[in-house]
This record gives C-alpha cells, structure tokens and sequence, in this order.
C-alpha cells in the first residue's frame, strides 16, 4: 500500500514516496480548537517561566525566513486570512 510522504523499507532498501501537495488556501481547513477545547486540559501545559498556562496555536505553515544555515530549502509561508483568526 503507498501512502503519500511516507518512507519504509523493502527488501532492506529505503523507499521514498512522492511527498504530499502543501495546502495552499489554509482557510479551507477546520479549525481544530472545538476538539482542543473539548479534550486539553489546559492546566497541565506550562512554561515555567510564565505565570499561567500557556498554549500556542499557530495559524501558518512554512517559513518566511531564507536561513542560509538550513541543509535544504524552506517553505513558503501561507497563512489563515487575518479576519479569519479572531471569532
């Protein structure tokens, strides 16, 4: 069975398969934040530098950095519509 950007071996050879597309139009995704507020309990996530808990939700994916030092290239950063963020 082949699934997209995955890799195993066969017959004690690595196989690679095609990577998945990137998403491009990232509003076209669900939000996950019902489950997470469903599910998490938000206590047990802290750093302890801060004084409550704290938990990050990223509305992107990639990079907008060209780093130099990286071995291969970034992403390009795609992002939620702004007015999409805030309900």
């Amino acid at each position: 069975m082949r699934f997209s950007a995955s890799s195993y071996k066969l017959d004690g050879k690595v196989v690679h398969n095609p990577d998945r597309p990137q998403v491009e139009d990232l509003d076209a995704m669900p939000w996950a934040t019902k489950i997470y507020k469903r599910d998490m309990d938000v206590t047990r996530y802290n750093v302890p530098f801060l004084l409550h808990p704290f938990i990050a939700l990223y509305s992107t994916r990639g990079c907008p950095a060209q780093c130099t030092f990286l071995p291969v290239a970034a992403d390009a950063e795609r992002a939620r519509v702004a007015q999409t963020l805030y309900r």
